[in-house]
């Protein structure tokens, strides 16, 4: 038997996304993808509508819902668990809260203010779109992990209460989830509108089944799903040292037997990782950046050296994000002590920042046109493998 939230008193007291959380939310999702990762191509990037539910594909943590964010034309608001929105920088983004099994056993959270899923329809129902991570978790695997109930629970509350839902569905692709600067891919699917009409010639007792069963289709579509976590690492590390698209070529190489794929794979770590000359000139803004930001890196990547690597680039962006402002301090006050200009000393700290994640991009791409991986490149697209 269906479980339908009750939204009469929700309805009355559902607090509005306001403008001051989402110039607040857009800052901080834009700084963490600006900070971490390089292009994000979007493929079917839909205009905003009202009242729109987002469901995205789980994969690298919290940075998802900075990824997912770049993907539509609107400010949708997150669905999020407890450990983010009592967090100290994320209380303010006035996300919804789920409070998980894992966030009462790890950091013992007593149950949300308010129902999560009777603030969800409230906001859906008042207009306010959503952004809804199905899977409630991430770790980076070769699967799509099980998809929780929580958003067919709330689409058969909305569609039994006469409400039309607009649904989008995307799948977020990374090129190497913990490499900075690396890019990203976004497949976005067609929307479909769930309307109560349709959804009322389903059965009452397995209707939530049925929109789960949709919901979970939807997302398998729009994932890669590797039969091991062998061909994934292969095929994961082929896409990203040949600089192949993601979501293409990687759907293309899961037709290539293991052996195979694992014997390109050692080729492509064999290769020579030091970028061609065409790229030398960015080697001196990469040392400069480098040299001013040391202690933000060494913390950065040293605190994050143990953790998940599906949890290295949100952890990373955040200390990054907290530690810029000492750092800058830091490095002016050295530039004016060996002689430059406070007025000078600190622009340039500033906008080495920038230009070093720009030589690192530049630097990162140049090592995958080295010889012997265009080499390689071009014997894996004579064999019709891939077209890139």
């Amino acid at each position: 038997m269906n479980t339908v939230p009750d939204i009469s008193l929700a309805a009355q007291e559902a607090p509005r996304d306001r403008v001051a959380q989402r110039l607040y939310r857009g800052a901080l999702l834009w700084t963490w993808r600006r900070l971490y990762f390089g292009a994000v191509r979007v493929y079917g990037r839909l205009p905003g509508e009202p009242g729109t539910l987002y469901l995205s594909t789980h994969r690298n943590g919290g940075i998802d819902g900075a990824i997912a964010q770049q993907a539509v034309e609107e400010s949708p608001v997150p669905v999020a668990a407890s450990h983010i929105t009592r967090s100290f920088w994320g209380r303010w983004t006035g996300c919804i809260e789920v409070v998980r099994a894992t966030d009462r056993e790890r950091h013992g959270h007593g149950d949300a203010a308010r129902d999560p899923l009777a603030d969800a329809l409230a906001r859906l129902a008042a207009g306010e779109s959503l952004m809804w991570f199905p899977e409630g978790t991430s770790d980076g695997g070769p699967k799509l992990l099980p998809v929780k109930r929580g958003t067919a629970r709330l689409l058969t509350a909305a569609v039994e209460r006469g409400m039309p839902v607009r649904v989008v569905v995307m799948g977020l692709h990374y090129q190497a989830m913990d490499a900075l600067q690396s890019q990203v891919e976004v497949e976005v699917a067609k929307p479909a509108n769930m309307q109560p009409s349709e959804v009322a010639i389903i059965a009452a007792e397995v209707r939530t089944d049925e929109i789960q069963r949709r919901i979970e289709t939807a997302l398998r579509t729009l994932s890669i799903e590797y039969p091991d976590v062998e061909t994934q690492a292969a095929i994961e590390t082929l896409t990203a040292g040949l600089g192949l698209p993601i979501i293409r070529a990687r759907r293309a190489l899961l037709r290539v037997p293991l052996p195979k794929l694992q014997q390109w794979s050692q080729r492509v770590q064999a290769a020579s990782r030091f970028p061609p000359i065409q790229a030398w000139p960015w080697l001196l803004p990469w040392i400069v950046a480098a040299s001013i930001w040391l202690p933000t890196l060494i913390v950065a990547y040293g605190i994050t050296r143990p953790a998940d690597r599906n949890n290295k680039a949100f952890i990373r962006s955040l200390l990054a994000m907290l530690l810029i402002p000492f750092n800058l301090a830091l490095s002016s006050w050295i530039l004016a002590m060996i002689g430059l200009s406070w007025l000078f000393a600190a622009p340039l700290a500033a906008l080495s920042l920038p230009l070093g994640l720009v030589a690192h991009r530049h630097l990162r791409e140049a090592r995958s046109r080295t010889r012997a991986l265009r080499t390689l490149r071009d014997e894996i697209a004579s064999q019709g493998v891939t077209d890139a």
